[in-house]
């Protein structure tokens, strides 16, 4: 981590909390795109213009589970307990979840 924190040179708490988020297995292949973007190194990237106030002060690089949630309230229209079971996985070793689940899940309006 030593080495990535370096490289990242923290302005902030926040910077070094997200560091220490992304510090995890699978997470871990974002470091260098956060810190690229975090120096405007790398253009800030959303999937969708609506992502961009969720996913902004972490440079367009969802690290949080509240992160994920609030997307899948706000661009899917779950429920706050159908989010909650949609982070689930990210809180599991096994993070593998179905396509059916996530497409029976989604509501067309």
């Amino acid at each position: 981590m030593t080495k990535w924190l370096v490289q990242m040179k923290p302005q902030t708490l926040d910077h070094i909390i997200a560091m220490v988020a992304l510090f995890r297995p699978g997470p871990m292949e974002f470091i260098p795109d956060y810190i690229s973007r975090m120096h405007g190194e790398s253009p800030v990237e959303y999937r969708h213009p609506a992502m961009q106030p969720i996913f902004q002060d972490t440079y367009g690089i969802p690290i949080y589970q509240e992160q994920i949630m609030r997307a899948a309230v706000e661009l899917a229209g779950y429920t706050p307990s159908e989010a909650d079971d949609c982070a689930r996985p990210s809180r599991r070793r096994k993070r593998k979840i179905s396509r059916s689940t996530v497409k029976n899940s989604f509501r067309v309006p």
